[in-house]
């Protein structure tokens, strides 16, 4: 009797045969598997050339993929005139469908491919400003609020989640708390933590603005493309974890993975660069409400205990060693200082 799984990695070539045997893309030429993270990720091309990218979701926390809204958005955000990698429907007319694997049903979709690069990866890589950064954030910007605009006009199926406190900070630091490698110090200071900020935030719940997140603008789920005798255009990819919420913790995610780069309070002199033509670009759309500018700083904190909750549920799949005691010790820490930093005082 096989024993139980609770992830399994699907062969690349499986996932050819359900695509050649479900989607209307002609025949796959290769398939590989391209990410193994919160989900894993295949890249294909076809005989014809053409490229797609197929997304088998992974186990999280927080319960079934989100994918009926997910694509729906998706679609929607494309009429809206926003460049998207949507889902490609099947032969059924389904965006998206369930594949059986050996711990259970999993959620599956078809995408477009993006050619394109991230704008920040080269500063990951890097270090240094290259020529037409700014250009580019301020173009990621642009676009980041031609998505908040266009999903206020989404009305498919509706989201499974919510991206409230509950979700971004309740649920996931419960969920560091129960890793088999926090110790007794570290519980006290995730409650310390995560009283102080439900109390900011629950105090400045009712006059933040909610809009359609994409929920994970860090910069690196963004494509710059650059069709030929064209203006440059930026591409979405990755809404896995998309859902009506805050309107500043869409835009602190960006703030937050400037910030994680130098692993400071505050940021540096090109990460400042970067934020205001983020913030530059995100104005030029459309307007940010006093009272959610004055929040982007306390959801940066708030990022970084939903990025925390993730990995340490992920601790069952990834393993201790991935997911280590001194790691997540260095990451409350930043959280810690973080925190500190959105204080209303320190603003």
């Amino acid at each position: 009797m096989p024993l139980p799984a609770i992830y399994s990695t699907i062969a690349a070539d499986a996932i050819a045969r359900h695509i050649e045997a479900a989607y209307d893309i002609g025949a796959v030429a290769s398939c590989t598997l391209l990410n193994r993270g919160f989900n894993d990720l295949y890249e294909l091309s076809g005989a014809d050339g053409r490229r797609h990218v197929a997304r088998l979701s992974g186990p999280r926390f927080r319960g079934p993929a989100n994918i009926a809204y997910e694509t729906a958005l998706l679609a929607h955000l494309r009429q809206s005139g926003v460049t998207v990698a949507a889902a490609i429907p099947s032969r059924a007319r389904s965006l998206w469908t369930e594949l059986d694997a050996p711990e259970g049903p999993r959620a599956f979709a078809l995408f477009d491919h993006l050619d394109g690069a991230a704008p920040v990866r080269t500063l990951w890589l890097t270090g240094k400003l290259k020529p037409g950064l700014e250009d580019e954030i301020r173009l990621l910007g642009e676009s980041c609020a031609a998505i908040h605009a266009g999903a206020a006009t989404y009305c498919g199926p509706s989201s499974l989640y919510r991206l409230d406190a509950d979700h971004l900070l309740r649920r996931p630091l419960a969920e560091v708390v129960a890793a088999p490698v926090t110790d007794t110090p570290m519980i006290a200071t995730i409650g310390e933590l995560r009283a102080t900020l439900d109390e900011r935030v629950s105090a400045l719940a009712p006059q933040l603005s909610i809009v359609g997140c994409h929920g994970d603008n860090h910069g690196g789920n963004t494509f710059i493309l650059r069709p030929a005798a064209e203006s440059p255009v930026a591409a979405w990819f990755d809404f896995d974890d998309a859902g009506p919420g805050y309107l500043a913790y869409d835009l602190a995610t960006f703030r937050w993975g400037l910030l994680r780069r130098v692993r400071k309070a505050t940021l540096d002199d090109i990460g400042a660069v970067l934020w205001s033509a983020f913030l530059d670009g995100y104005r030029a759309v459309r307007p940010i409400p006093d009272a959610d500018f004055g929040a982007i700083d306390l959801f940066v904190p708030i990022r970084q205990a939903w990025y925390l909750g993730e990995f340490a549920a992920h601790i069952p799949l990834w393993g201790t060693e991935t997911v280590s005691r001194r790691w997540l010790k260095d990451e409350l820490a930043m959280m810690k200082v973080w925190t500190e930093t959105s204080a209303p005082s320190a603003r």
